[in-house]
């Protein structure tokens, strides 16, 4: 049959006055000094286990991530208006020169549209790798035990 281990009642002297004070002034530093014990006991049983985890000397990955509050979102890269017409014919240097510059926006516009994706895609990749590290995670605690 297991033993019954009555709770201790909290010190409370029964007279006031200036014994009464320094009787809970002791009393209180006591208390907080085995507080202070109590937490740093459990800090420090649980920073041993925190290296026994196999699954915290999992590699961090660093980079941007897609990954928001309401799901995966699309890309909100704008792709380039429209490409230039080259003409049939060219009758003079302003029409050159304008259609140059038309090929020079298309260009640019590309570069970034492309410049953006990327990112895209390496923030989406980064995303990939943090869920497969907290699957891994999930399989090497379940081993674990």
């Amino acid at each position: 049959m297991a033993r019954v281990i009555p709770r201790q009642q909290p010190y409370k002297p029964s007279w006031s006055g200036p014994i009464g004070a320094t009787h809970r002034a002791r009393f209180q530093w006591r208390m907080g000094w085995r507080f202070t014990m109590k937490v740093l006991a459990s800090i420090l049983t649980t920073i041993p286990i925190l290296f026994l985890v196999p699954s915290l000397a999992a590699a961090l990955v660093f980079g941007g991530t897609n990954l928001g509050i309401f799901g995966y979102p699309d890309h909100t890269c704008s792709p380039p208006y429209s490409k230039p017409i080259k003409p049939y014919q060219f009758n003079t240097q302003w029409e050159i020169d304008q259609y140059n510059s038309e090929v020079d926006s298309y260009n640019y516009e590309l570069e970034t549209y492309l410049d953006c994706i990327r990112e895209y895609v390496a923030n989406s990749n980064n995303d990939i790798k943090r869920i497969t590290e907290k699957a891994n995670a999930a399989i090497d605690e379940t081993n674990y035990l």
